[in-house]
């Protein structure tokens, strides 16, 4: 994701969270929705948000 690349957390944030929202909209619940919910944990932590980063990546654990 080049806005991760890029250090812009926002943007990354939402271009995951939308990159998930399209997958499940397609119906594609598996390992491909975990990389989006890895991106959206760097993203969290890097804004200083550890608590949703935590929920993000017991969520992938979770799905997998």
């Amino acid at each position: 994701m080049i806005a991760v690349r890029l250090g812009q957390w926002r943007p990354a944030l939402r271009a995951a969270a939308h990159s998930a929202e399209q997958r499940v909209q397609m119906g594609m619940l598996n390992a491909v929705l975990s990389t989006s919910y890895w991106w959206a944990a760097i993203a969290f932590v890097e804004l200083g948000h550890l608590e949703p980063a935590e929920a993000v990546a017991y969520l992938r654990a979770e799905a997998d």
